[in-house]
């Protein structure tokens, strides 16, 4: 039996990342569990305290939101698509294999992108919407690894991340199911899918690096006699 591919696990291991750091619970010094902002409280009101977290300056937090904001400038620019968004089936109707009436299926998400060419050449137009994807993949790569080097990275950055690979998952695989739908050769399929592959990949090696560096960054906060707050996740 095959274990999951090392794209899928690196995700997955981001999530567990993720999900750890959002209901991690950080115990006070009087004993009791508290949550992430209700425990920055609680440290801030303690005048001697061997755990404290360290605060950024002006200068930081500006830098912050200005790369959170690239960051989710860039990711809204790779979520675009010229076809409605595929949705996903409900509970319900996966359990009783209906529901497909009212949802914009990837089948139908390709006919309308396809009829949307009129004469163009499809195979054409398809590489050309591709390489656009292609280039908003790298340039969000780019932010990304800003943000990791940068004094603020977040997990909540992470979880932006995540969700731009599964669209560019999706997208890929509405490019090849229309590339196949017009009988494109392999060649030309291939010419498409191998380069959303790597864009794939890329932007797990990067997401990678962000949840490793956000973790780190958020274990070097609590420390130093002079710290008064964290910022949230």
């Amino acid at each position: 039996m095959g274990g999951a591919a090392p794209a899928e696990a690196g995700g997955q291991k981001r999530q567990g990342l993720i999900g750890f750091a959002q209901g991690q619970e950080l115990k006070g010094v009087s004993g009791f569990c508290v949550r992430g902002a209700v425990a920055s409280l609680v440290m801030l009101s303690l005048p001697a305290c061997s755990t404290v977290i360290r605060n950024a300056d002006a200068s930081d937090a500006a830098a912050m939101t200005e790369a959170r904001a690239a960051l989710k400038v860039a990711a809204a620019d790779l979520a675009w698509s010229p076809w409605p968004k595929p949705e996903d089936a409900s509970f319900a109707a996966r359990f009783s294999g209906g529901g497909d009436d009212d949802r914009m299926t990837r089948e139908r998400a390709v006919e309308i992108y396809l009829a949307s060419f009129g004469g163009a050449d499809p195979a054409a137009r398809i590489a050309a919407d591709a390489r656009r994807h292609l280039s908003a993949a790298d340039a969000l790569a780019g932010v990304a690894a800003r943000a990791s080097e940068g004094a603020g990275a977040r997990l909540s950055d992470v979880a932006v991340l995540e969700a731009s690979i599964a669209d560019l998952r999706e997208t890929r695989a509405v490019y090849i199911a229309a590339l196949k739908k017009i009988d494109a050769d392999g060649d030309t399929i291939d010419g498409v899918r191998e380069p959303l592959d790597a864009a794939v990949k890329n932007l797990g090696r990067v997401a990678d690096e962000l949840a490793e560096n956000a973790m780190k960054k958020r274990s070097s906060n609590f420390a130093g006699p002079d710290a008064r707050r964290a910022g949230a996740l």
